[in-house]
């Protein structure tokens, strides 16, 4: 399962040989405040396809490769920038992402100054 933010999930025609990811994995998208999922009007590529692979949770268990299933997580507005940002002003992310994330982050220095070092 490939799994991408409505945001991206938007951008998807924009990569290199896009289609072929339905025929190696279900594709899941996240919806979150401010990056619902935008597709399925008819008027482009992604459109089409999302129309013919539109699916439910419950065939990323059963279908073979290729559907896309849109699910909304928690409401938090929060993303990997905000927590670079917070990281560079000296602030605590405990909250915001995994404790192995966190000593990844420790362990090598990253995201402590403006500029992401």
């Amino acid at each position: 399962m490939l799994l991408l933010g409505a945001d991206a999930f938007a951008r998807l025609e924009q990569w290199h040989r896009w289609r072929e990811l339905f025929e190696l994995a279900h594709v899941a998208v996240a919806t979150r405040p401010g990056h619902e999922l935008r597709v399925g009007a008819g008027e482009t590529a992604l459109d089409a396809e999302y129309s013919v692979r539109h699916g439910i949770a419950a065939d990323l268990a059963t279908a073979p490769a290729g559907r896309i299933v849109p699910f909304a997580i928690t409401a938090l507005e929060i993303s990997a920038s905000a927590i670079r940002r917070r990281l560079a002003q000296g602030q605590s992310v405990r909250h915001l992402v995994p404790d192995a994330v966190l000593d990844y982050i420790d362990s090598h220095q990253i995201y402590r100054t403006q500029h992401g070092h």
